[in-house]
C-alpha cells in the first residue's frame, strides 16, 4: 500500500516527510494598498464652491444656485433658464412660485445680469490667482 511504502522510504531516508509549519498565532494581514490620490473636482465644482459667497442677487430663487443664464418671468421672479424649464415640464406649464400659467417664451433673457454674474465668478474663482500677461503689456 502507498502508506507503507511512504513508511519504508522515511525510514530509509529517502523520502522525507513534508510537514507543514505550524499555524501562526496571528497570521499575516494582507497588504493595504496605497491610499488613493484624492479624486480630481469634477467640471463646474470651481462653481459651486462659490455657491456659499454667492450674493442673493446671482442665485435662482428656485434652488437658490449661481444661475448661469437668468431669465425674469412676467411676475417679476428670477430665475436660472434651465431649472425654471425643468420645472415647468414637471408642472404642466405653472410657474412654480405663483402656480400661474407660464412659459420660457414669456420670460425675459438678463443679458446685463449674466454679464454681472460672470464678472463676480471670475473675481472670485482664484482670488490669489492673476491672468498671465505678456512681457510687453508689463512693462507699461
Amino acid at each position: 500500500s502507498l502508506a507503507s511504502w511512504r513508511e519504508a522510504a522515511a525510514v530509509a531516508g529517502i523520502v522525507e516527510e513534508q510537514r507543514l509549519p505550524p499555524p501562526a498565532e496571528n497570521p499575516p494581514r494582507p497588504p493595504v494598498p496605497a491610499e488613493a490620490p484624492p479624486p480630481q473636482p469634477k467640471k463646474g465644482a470651481v462653481l459651486g464652491a462659490l455657491l456659499s459667497d454667492a450674493p442673493s442677487p446671482y442665485c435662482c430663487q428656485l434652488d437658490h444656485q449661481l444661475m448661469m443664464d437668468p431669465v425674469r418671468s412676467p411676475y417679476g421672479h428670477v430665475f436660472d433658464r434651465a431649472t425654471l424649464a425643468r420645472e415647468l415640464a414637471s408642472r404642466a406649464g405653472q410657474c412654480p412660485l405663483t402656480g400661474q400659467t407660464l412659459s420660457l417664451e414669456h420670460c425675459e433673457r438678463l443679458p446685463d445680469l449674466r454679464k454681472q454674474i460672470q464678472v463676480w465668478v471670475r473675481g472670485h474663482q482664484n482670488p490669489g490667482r492673476r491672468k498671465p500677461q505678456l512681457a510687453s503689456a508689463a512693462m507699461r
